[in-house]
């Protein structure tokens, strides 16, 4: 039972294409691929394209990509329901993007996951360089953070090895998308009802009290397409009877 409050994006707009198919929460990917029977005819869109959206970059947003672009052949030696593999052994998907609010030196992942990812045979890690710079108030807080530290460091090493690395067509990709948060989902022109995308706003740090800083809109927009969205942005809690429970924070007394 989740008995806290991870952050979960405030934005009107998103909520008005909730009901646009290949759009999925990723508790329900990993409930289809782990074989829970509820979710097992799920049928998530894998052949539309070849771009997916995971919208989160902790380690559910993780753990989502991995199975997405993790060859078939090994994840048959796997537990992985089989209904799952087959569809993955038919799916499209070769680039995964994972939006994050904040910087790389934020991300709410750990190094176990990331290294666990960054090791996937044949795949191509993609992030901006920009991305990767850091100011004083994020050097302070890989200061009093080893953890951040060490997460900041395994993705600049990653993104230095692929820029010396060759390019191969039959790669698969994953990009580490910083500094945007989601607006809107876009409607497809083709397929009424279904997702073609995700409207993404660039965002920018702004220090709040000692050593926090929190991601503020800039006004600027971008599209990113894809055929399959996941959410992975956190679960709020609900009261338990009998327990004192904070409604705003979203957690036990």
């Amino acid at each position: 039972m989740w008995l806290c409050l991870h952050m979960v994006l405030k934005v009107t707009k998103i909520l008005a294409f909730q009901s646009l198919s290949g759009i999925y929460s990723a508790r329900e990917f990993v409930w289809w691929y782990n074989g829970h029977p509820d979710y097992s005819s799920l049928k998530p869109d894998l052949k539309t394209s070849d771009s997916a959206v995971i919208l989160g970059q902790g380690n559910v947003a993780l753990d989502v990509a991995r199975i997405l672009l993790r060859p078939t052949t090994e994840l048959a030696s796997t537990d992985i329901a089989t209904h799952a593999l087959s569809a993955l052994k038919e799916s499209s998907i070769r680039k995964v993007y994972l939006i994050g609010r904040r910087g790389p030196v934020q991300a709410a992942l750990t190094a176990k996951e990331l290294r666990e990812v960054l090791g996937i045979k044949n795949l191509h890690i993609r992030i901006k360089q920009t991305d990767l710079s850091v100011t004083p108030a994020d050097e302070e807080e890989m200061k009093t953070s080893r953890a951040r530290k060490r997460i900041y460091e395994l993705l600049s090493k990653a993104a230095a090895a692929a820029k010396t690395s060759e390019a191969d067509p039959d790669q698969r990709e994953l990009h580490f998308v910083f500094f945007r948060q989601p607006d809107q989902f876009l409607e497809s022109d083709e397929r009424k009802g279904h997702v073609s995308g995700v409207n993404l706003q660039k965002t920018i740090l702004e220090s709040v009290g000692t050593g926090k800083q929190i991601a503020v809109g800039t006004g600027e927009f971008e599209d990113l397409n894809c055929s399959m969205v996941l959410k992975a942005i956190g679960y709020k809690s609900v009261p338990v009877n009998g327990l004192p429970f904070d409604h705003k924070k979203g957690g036990i007394i």
